[in-house]
């Protein structure tokens, strides 16, 4: 995450900088610095490791017993560095409030709806969302929705269906006209803030009581990173997008 191109690395900084850095510390103390005349170093791919079973919705229930070993691991390597900490702090103690129980709810949109990637699981629309979020806001007994989305008609529906009762961190939301959203951010140069934003909501997830997620990649951090589990989860499982 320093020497190629990523999207939290402006082009003036690759090779400088280890954008891993920028959001967590290193898994067992060392930076670049320190091993670079090191005489065996071995380069991993960046990809998923193949053992590891990501978007199989039996593991992310827990229900093939292999969910709390990648939470232990989560526990011992990945530690926030000290600026991401301190913000999930202050927005947690900002936008929480003891003694509310809150259903976290994860949705994509956007470029990711819209393009439909082959195999990928299919996300639920706005619709969908907010009534499995209100059925089970009033059985679960909640007082507050944490919504985590990029995308504005998610946040319009979830707005009108619990108003105050609504919680979110995000402060401008993407209205869909095609192409990337993640390039458009990289190339407004707000890459590393928008990176922070989506740790601090991934984090805010792993705060709430209950979880009402589409299976994405941010579904499954804060099913690892949190202490715990929830007292109740319920992940859409739709298929997958030819």
């Amino acid at each position: 995450m320093q020497n190629d191109f990523n999207i939290y690395l402006t082009e003036d900084k690759i090779g400088k900088e280890n954008a891993w850095e920028y959001f967590f510390k290193q898994p067992c103390g060392y930076s670049l610095e320190d091993i670079k005349h090191s005489r065996n170093i071995i380069i991993g791919s960046g990809a998923v490791p193949e053992m590891f079973p990501y978007l199989n919705i039996d593991f992310l229930y827990g229900r093939t017993g292999e969910l709390e070993h990648w939470k232990k691991l989560v526990r011992q390597y990945m530690k926030l560095s000290d600026v991401a900490k301190q913000n999930v702090e202050e927005e947690y103690a900002r936008l929480f409030s003891k003694g509310d129980k809150i259903l976290g709810v994860k949705c994509r949109g956007t470029d990711y709806v819209n393009g439909k990637p082959k195999n990928h699981p299919v996300q639920p629309t706005p619709e969908q969302a907010v009534a499995k979020a209100e059925e089970i806001f009033e059985r679960q007994h909640c007082t507050k929705v944490f919504l985590a989305t990029e995308d504005a008609e998610f946040y319009r529906l979830f707005s009108e269906k619990f108003g105050s009762n609504l919680i979110a961190n995000k402060i401008v939301y993407a209205e869909y006209h095609g192409g990337s959203t993640g390039r458009e951010e990289y190339e407004r140069g707000g890459a590393y803030a928008n990176g922070m934003e989506y740790l601090i909501t991934t984090m805010l997830l792993t705060k709430c009581d209950c979880l009402c997620a589409g299976c994405v990649s941010g579904t499954v951090a804060a099913l690892l990173l949190k202490e715990g589990e929830y007292e109740y989860t319920y992940l859409f499982d739709l298929g997958l997008y030819e």
